[in-house]
């Protein structure tokens, strides 16, 4: 084991930290990322090398510890820095967002006792892909198993008896009758492994869609194949952080708006758009404080 590296990172003051450590914590069997208490770590890749973040939260400041048992680059604070900022949301600020539906009063009550509110995002691209691709049309708690054998046998061992997540080249050299033996469906397979290869092959460029319009990238994410609008909305609001963008037929979506309006009954596409509508153009935080909303119901 190399030295490990401490940082910190200044929170905002309203920082919703049993929120963040909520959402690290949702599936408590995870092999890439342990909760205890007021404190998390989580497997993640350094340059190439895999490495383990132990992050501790307390109001107004997050002190982090970088480990690896091999050589780090030189720039490894400040690579986990941004993978962690990523995380915690803290490189998209909520306020505009909050301003926006203040001024209405029939917007307002979405963000009653969630100010400060942050979306957070995946470490890297590729592995809010793989989020997307596990969980389109299964239950949360079937995807969180698909993860975790996802992992087992693409995932790298990192210090702490934690994983990394997959990459894009241990994915690719995955056949697809091994993820079906894992309860994967076959067409999950072949969306999961077929992205994975377009990124091996230089067909698709996640990390150079970053610098590209929303329109762009949601164009080149509705190339791939298994990518539909749900996919490459999600996507774009969870990896890339764009905060106009509405995963439309999302089921909590669409139960946050019948019971955030108050419906006889969910909405359809056509009315999903049209009350999403006046949340535009921060759709992204609109959308996440509907998931929240329905967490929050007694």
């Amino acid at each position: 084991m190399v030295p490990a590296r401490s940082f910190r990172i200044a929170l905002p003051r309203s920082y919703p930290i049993d929120r963040i450590l909520g959402y690290l914590g949702r599936d408590a069997a995870s092999l890439t990322v342990r909760v205890d208490g007021q404190s998390f770590a989580l497997g993640l890749w350094i340059g190439g090398t895999p490495a383990l973040l132990r992050v501790d939260l307390a109001a107004g400041e997050v002190e982090a510890t970088l480990e690896s048992r091999r050589r780090l680059p030189a720039d490894a604070e400040d690579q986990a820095r941004e993978h962690l900022r990523r995380l915690l949301g803290l490189h998209i600020d909520p306020e505009p967002f909050e301003r926006h539906v203040a001024a209405s009063p029939r917007l307002a009550p979405l963000v009653a006792g969630r100010l400060g509110l942050r979306i957070p995002q995946t470490p890297d691209f590729f592995d809010g892909l793989c989020w997307v691709i596990l969980g389109q049309q299964i239950t949360l708690a079937f995807a969180y198993t698909l993860r975790r054998r996802l992992v087992e046998r693409a995932g790298t061992p990192a210090p702490g008896g934690l994983f990394t997540p997959p990459t894009a080249e241990k994915v690719a050299n995955l056949e697809i009758e091994e993820l079906m033996g894992a309860q994967f469906s076959r067409r999950k397979a072949e969306y999961l492994i077929g992205a994975a290869r377009l990124i091996v092959g230089g067909e698709l460029d996640l990390e150079g869609l970053a610098a590209s319009s929303p329109r762009e990238v949601e164009a080149a994410l509705l190339a791939v194949r298994g990518l539909g609008p749900w996919s490459a909305h999600y996507l774009m609001m969870r990896a890339f952080g764009f905060e106009d963008c509405v995963p439309e037929g999302d089921a909590g979506l669409v139960r946050g708006l019948a019971q955030f309006f108050n419906l006889p009954a969910r909405p359809g596409p056509a009315e999903t758009q049209e009350l999403m509508r006046p949340f535009a153009p921060y759709r992204s935080w609109a959308t996440f404080h509907l998931w929240q909303s329905l967490k929050d119901s007694p």
